[in-house]
């Protein structure tokens, strides 16, 4: 479909074939597509038909004399390129003893399109078509029953209804479409976040934030192709319009991948995080358990150091000399000692003969000698 309406000179050099514009001249959408059932049924051109008016008919099952034309060509492709090209599977193929015609393959898919181009512009501007019924008209304008000569007599001669479309425009209505979100990370579709400069310039993700969008504004509409899902599409209510949209940076690993690799990495991210809910509930378990345990061992070993017959007053009095006292304390245990041995050096070099002195003693009280010699009473009161 997306190749009737592109340019076919441009189409024909990307084989590396060269035509000009009155060999190929065809680039417009029908104003019908007469199809066998498959991707033309159902939900895969919901949006072709509304946006470019195109109609859909579909044959009936097993009725291939419906569309003989169609089948008919297919058989004239099969007869130009069975004698010449390797590997074509012959009517012998599935019987005992057949040769395997798959060895002799060696024509590989763009090789193949590019035989069927060939084919193609000599049936448009060589095939003499011997059974065609020339009208009056074009026989007194010598029109010859070939199809390019058919094609321009008919455009000048007969009204038509050919219509040229944009090759994205008629891309962005064949691809599938769904329905994506607006939330405060980013349009939301199968799990990935986008953005686009629509989004950015009228500050989608800050009023999903803020919840100033309702319900209805929040779906996009929009196209998406399975093998491409770096790019989303929000399309215009008309089909003929659309915002690009760009994968963003949190959602990078899925880059590169197709639909189908995608929604298989969810589900078997989400099947792990399942799993990990029973290790996770035992894990939390145990974990009530570890500070139960140290605060038991708190509980017990303040019912030893905790004078009860003090007032509440005379509990606190000390708080603000036992804070400064334990800081010193956990200063020596914490401080940093690189290289540190058993042994310290500063033992073996600095003179201790007159570190016990009264003269190098603070007049000030030790408050942590203090603290010790009363936690120590009190506990030999309570062993008592």
């Amino acid at each position: 479909m997306t190749n009737a309406a592109t340019d076919k000179i441009q189409f024909c050099q990307e084989y590396g074939i060269n035509i000009s514009p009155t060999e190929w001249p065809c680039h417009h959408l029908p104003d019908a597509i007469l199809g066998d059932r498959g991707e033309l049924a159902g939900m895969a051109v919901e949006t072709l038909i509304p946006n470019l008016n195109v109609r859909i008919e579909n044959a009936a099952p097993y009725r291939a004399d419906w569309k003989g034309l169609v089948e008919r060509y297919f058989r004239t492709i099969h007869g130009h390129v069975k004698p010449f090209l390797p590997g074509y599977i012959d009517t012998d193929f599935r019987q005992r003893g057949g040769r395997d015609y798959r060895l002799d393959s060696r024509v590989d898919i763009d090789q193949f399109t590019e035989i069927i181009i060939h084919l193609i512009r000599y049936h448009n501007n060589h095939h003499y078509l011997s059974s065609y019924d020339r009208e009056e008209m074009m026989i007194t304008d010598n029109v010859n029953p070939i199809p390019i000569e058919l094609w321009n007599w008919g455009i000048e001669n007969r009204s038509g209804r050919l219509r040229t479309f944009p090759e994205d425009i008629v891309k962005l209505n064949l691809m599938p479409s769904n329905k994506a979100t607006i939330t405060a990370r980013g349009i939301k579709f199968k799990g990935m976040y986008y953005s686009c400069d629509k989004a950015l310039k009228e500050f989608w993700f800050e009023k999903a934030r803020s919840n100033l969008l309702s319900k209805s504004e929040k779906l996009l509409d929009i196209s998406y192709d399975y093998r491409q899902p770096n790019f989303i599409y929000v399309r215009s209510p008309d089909g003929r319009d659309f915002e690009k949209c760009f994968l963003l940076e949190p959602s990078e690993r899925y880059s590169q991948k197709n639909i189908h690799d995608i929604e298989y990495l969810q589900a078997y991210e989400k099947w792990l995080y399942q799993k990990s809910q029973s290790n996770e509930l035992q894990a939390g378990v145990d974990l009530i358990s570890d500070i139960e345990s140290v605060v038991n061992r708190a509980n017990v070993l303040a019912s030893v150091t905790v004078d009860e017959h003090l007032s509440n007053t005379q509990k606190v009095s000390g708080i603000k000399e036992n804070r400064a006292s334990e800081k010193a304390k956990r200063r020596d245990d914490e401080g940093f000692e690189l290289a540190k041995t058993e042994t310290s050096i500063l033992t073996t070099v600095l003179p201790t003969t007159n570190s016990d002195s009264p003269e190098n003693k603070s007049l000030q009280p030790d408050h942590l000698e203090l603290l010790k010699k009363k936690r120590q009473e009190r506990f030999n009161e309570h062993r008592e």
